[in-house]
């Protein structure tokens, strides 16, 4: 979430808390108002319409009347919110299709993950007779049932994900971050399925005290067991997968899928089995057809939240050239296509000045942009390199994280890794270039005796070191190789190896004095620890941090 747009957005967490709150005491009041007069006006009027009605029942009118009202709340929320209108439903991604997936495909996975984690739960409680299958009568009549079912699935969720999902968290996320918004609708999703009026609390002696009786009663009806408190947990850690689903594709099509093939394998299986007469509810495998009451799914459920949240919505676009699939920065796309078209051929660059040649690690350099190149060394190096995650995917959407938030380092534009038989063989790393700069070591060799530019240089660093730990970052490499100086300003310092960067969220002593014991040895060697320049390093270091990181000295 940028700071634009947290600053246009006039929501606030405890803004949005507090409609909630109003919605579920004055909301609720007020639909039970109306649905008593609705109900006195069918009594009143008869016919086709209040027969139907009385017939339906005055808990299920209300449910209606309460599903206007939290249409009416959820307007008033999403406008505060920001909302951009219906293109803003998480249909489309805002960038790109992250996944490189069309729409229909991402339905498709979504479903095929549903009915296999709701087939294995099935296939386990029948295994373990905790359900027995019952035989269904009339052919017919049970085909058109499980047809229908696939009609309620898609419409039930088409409706819940494009509106807790699609609208309510990708606006909530944008505003504050993903996880509060995530625990907020998943809870309100959750109780959702638990908000039914008693229907005995319509038949009052007055139309304020039956109306509060109502109100009280949408909250009392269940039953207050273990089961429930298992159920409503699960339900709310099954929105968190669901709003992780759009964390990771950044549009409501997994979700959908997977939540039409959920409602469709819950009713087909409540249709088709029942509880075993001998069998006895327990914690494991719970009764519910659903499985919502069982601590397996709680456990499971808690797993799949983990993998859906492993990684930020995706901030790449992808471009496949000469068989190497790029991921690309959205805003490069366009420059970056242009590069790789006139500078870089099946997996070498053409041209360039070369930067950097070690063992394993190539850096060159052309039009502007930096290409890394890194290859297998021999021995254990070469298999760690083969099976490790992706160093450049982590650089890129570090150096990102740290560029938006004003870090000085280059901007990483797109990434990618070739592999053979699944394992990594090469991967590669295109950044920009700091133009007008060289590294910091050339700038310590030459000795400048000029003490306002050693300050000035050594601030920087100390300020840039500073920068790092005030916002959860450790550098556990912040040598001088790895920093760049302005030629025609040395006090102007940029980060170039994000290697040994660790994002931590606090930083705490020990680790503060571990990257400032690598600073320290690295200034020694070329005769960079003077009284002066420790002085003016510390100097800034400690106006950036808070005091229980404050130092005069470098560790040893």
């Amino acid at each position: 979430m940028n700071e634009q747009t947290r600053r246009v957005s006039p929501l606030s967490f405890l803004e949005a808390v507090g409609l909630i709150i109003l919605f579920l005491t004055v909301g609720v009041w007020c639909a039970a108002v109306i649905t008593m007069a609705i109900m006195a006006l069918a009594r009143y009027m008869g016919g086709t319409i209040g027969t139907y009605l009385m017939a339906a029942g005055a808990d299920r009118v209300m449910r209606r009347c309460l599903m206007g009202w939290a249409a009416l709340f959820i307007v008033v929320l999403l406008k505060r919110a920001g909302w951009q209108g219906w293109k803003d439903c998480g249909f489309s991604a805002d960038t790109r299709e992250a996944s490189g997936r069309p729409w229909w495909a991402n339905v498709l996975l979504g479903i095929s993950l549903g009915l296999i984690i709701l087939g294995s739960l099935s296939v386990l409680t029948l295994w373990l007779d905790f359900r027995i299958v019952t035989p269904v009568t009339g052919g017919r009549e049970a085909f058109r049932r499980a047809i229908s079912f696939i009609g309620s699935g898609i419409i039930v969720a088409l409706i819940e994900e494009t509106v807790c999902r699609g609208m309510l968290f990708r606006v909530l996320a944008r505003v504050w971050s993903a996880w509060p918004a995530a625990l907020l609708i998943s809870m309100l999703f959750a109780l959702a399925h638990f908000i039914s009026p008693d229907p005995q609390a319509f038949y009052g002696s007055s139309g304020l005290q039956t109306s509060i009786n109502i109100l009280i009663s949408t909250y009392t009806a269940t039953n207050r067991t273990p089961a429930v408190l298992l159920t409503f947990i699960n339900l709310t850690l099954l929105g968190i997968v669901f709003c992780g689903f759009v964390v990771r594709t950044r549009t409501v099509w997994l979700g959908i899928g997977a939540h039409a093939a959920l409602v469709w394998g819950v009713k087909f299986f409540h249709l088709w089995t029942a509880v075993a007469p001998e069998g006895r509810p327990t914690l494991w495998m719970g009764q519910r057809s659903d499985f919502m009451d069982s601590f397996t799914v709680t456990v499971l459920l808690v797993g799949l939240s983990a993998w859906a949240f492993s990684r930020l919505p995706r901030m790449d676009s992808m471009l496949c050239r000469q068989g190497i699939c790029w991921h690309v920065a959205n805003e490069a796309y366009p420059q970056v296509t242009a590069w790789l078209a006139r500078y870089f051929e099946t997996g070498v660059l053409k041209t360039g000045v070369l930067l950097k040649d070690d063992d394993g690690c190539r850096v060159m350099a052309e039009a502007g942009l930096v290409l890394k190149s890194y290859w297998p060394k021999k021995g254990w190096a070469g298999i760690r390199f083969a099976v490790r995650p992706s160093r450049v995917r982590r650089a890129f959407r570090l150096g990102r994280e740290l560029a938006a938030g004003g870090m000085a380092t280059p901007m990483p534009l797109a990434w990618t890794v070739r592999r053979q038989c699944g394992f990594r063989r090469a991967e590669y790393l295109l950044t920009t270039e700091v133009i007008g700069a060289e590294p910091l070591t050339n700038w310590l060799e030459r000795r400048v005796s000029n003490p306002a530019v050693r300050v000035s240089v050594m601030t920087a660093y100390g300020r840039l070191m500073a920068l790092f730990h005030r916002n959860g970052y450790s550098n556990r490499d912040f040598k001088h190789e790895n920093v760049m100086c302005s030629v025609r300003d040395p006090g102007m310092l940029s980060v170039i190896d994000l290697d040994g960067v660790r994002c931590l969220g606090r930083i705490t002593r020990r680790r503060a004095g571990r990257d400032l014991m690598r600073v320290g040895k690295s200034l020694a060697l070329l005769g960079g620890d003077g009284e002066d320049d420790v002085r003016a390093f510390f100097d800034a270091y400690n106006a950036g941090v808070p005091p229980c990181l404050h130092r005069h000295a470098f560790p040893v």
